[in-house]
């Protein structure tokens, strides 16, 4: 068998046989039977149904024991029996309290001695302190609310309140007691928003000098990107300005290697020929000096003027011939040796413009130098072009730029 019933704070009492359950019922009758004639002789008026729960008690003790008495019969008849007694305890947490219950001592005392709604207004105040409202606007109320309040902060424990204490003499004293406390109260709070102004002003400063740390930092940072693009630009701009300058002139590099491998062989094709027709030449004039040492007739003798004049008109042909031949032979070689400085210089100028170690001033003599006109037939001196070579352009570079 198990059995449970609840009381007015909600508290569930369990049981697992009839024995405990008819000794429980049969102890809280008797308590409430008492707490019923000690509030019978106060004369105040209606008793509350709290102090009057030892009847609904009595009957249900009677009911269990009526049980118990026949023991075998209430195995057959256990689940009608439990059914009847909890149709009959049905409602009981409304007007009974156990005398277990931690508030029964304090609210039977406070019944007793000030009143049964002051009693009432405590009970009622201690079960509803989780958040529902309290009405206090009738001086009872108020005075069960005050001792609820005792009961729960019991800082009026040195107060004593005693059963010869009156509601007036125990207001003044809870007011007393509680003007205290405000005052202490308030004296903490006064303390609590000093230290909250200090903190705050700490904070405030801290705060102002995290954010002048922050704007400091950032402008730092963002000056620094600012440099970094800037310059990031510029080595953009140079390097496009390299690719352009690439473009223009990758073309005249590559017509100046050609040129240069054209000028190379025509100058070994005019080396060529001069060298034989200097061995051709050397070998016809030492025939005819033989000729004429060992005094061989020839139909063009040296011993006339005739023969004297042809022989003089044919080396000086010759001699010319040789001349106009080594002309040839290096102007080729001039011209392919000025292609080949060409091209070098276009691969210089480039390398020291991807570097700006370039001014425009510099610039402008290597453009100059690049495309100046070239000697395209036979040179009027044996000098070479003069056209600025690569030193020259070094040498024009300004010494910054290093």
């Amino acid at each position: 068998m198990k059995f449970s019933i609840k009381d007015y704070t909600g508290t569930e009492y369990s049981f697992e046989d009839i024995d405990s359950l008819f000794e429980f019922l049969s102890e809280e009758a008797s308590y409430w039977s008492r707490c019923f004639e000690r509030a019978s002789k106060k004369n105040d008026g209606n008793i509350p149904n709290l102090l009057n729960s030892h009847r609904r008690l009595d009957e249900l003790a009677k009911m269990v024991g009526d049980l118990k008495a026949d023991g075998n019969a209430y195995e057959d008849a256990q689940e009608k029996g439990i059914e009847k007694l909890s149709n009959k305890s049905a409602g009981i947490n409304k007007v009974w309290i156990s005398r277990l219950s931690k508030y029964t001592s304090s609210y039977v005392k406070y019944s007793l001695d000030f009143g049964f709604e002051i009693g009432a207004a405590f009970l009622d105040t201690v079960l509803s302190r989780g958040g529902v409202a309290i009405s206090v606007g009738t001086a009872p109320k108020l005075y069960g609310a005050i001792l609820a309040f005792n009961y729960e902060f019991p800082f009026l424990n040195g107060s004593n309140i005693k059963e010869n204490n009156n509601v007036d003499d125990l207001s003044e004293h809870f007011f007393k007691v509680f003007e205290g406390k405000v005052k202490e109260f308030s004296q903490i709070v006064d303390n609590n928003v000093l230290e909250y102004e200090k903190a705050r002003n700490e904070w405030t400063g801290q705060f102002a000098e995290a954010k002048d740390d922050c704007l400091h930092y950032t402008n730092s940072q963002k000056e620094k990107l600012d440099n970094i693009i800037a310059k990031n630009k510029d080595e953009m701009k140079v390097l496009a300005q390299v690719y352009e300058e690439e473009l223009r002139l990758r073309k005249p590099a590559e017509y100046w290697r050609r040129v240069a491998k054209k000028y190379g062989r025509q100058g070994n094709f005019w080396c060529s020929l001069l060298i034989v027709s200097v061995i051709a030449g050397l070998y016809h004039l030492g025939r005819i000096y033989s000729e004429w040492v060992s005094g061989v007739h020839t139909t063009l003798g040296l011993n006339t003027v005739q023969g004297v004049i042809i022989l003089g008109a044919t080396v000086a042909f010759f001699g010319y011939y040789l001349k106009v031949l080594s002309k040839l032979v290096f102007s080729s070689f001039h011209l392919m040796r000025d292609a080949e400085e060409r091209r070098q210089l276009t691969y210089l100028y480039l390398s020291l413009s991807k570097d700006k170690a370039i001014d425009e001033t510099s610039r402008d003599i290597v453009l100059q130098s690049l495309f100046s006109r070239s000697d395209t037939g036979l040179l009027s001196s044996d000098s070479s072009p003069t056209m600025p070579g690569i030193p020259d352009v070094v040498k024009s570079i300004p010494k910054s730029s290093n």
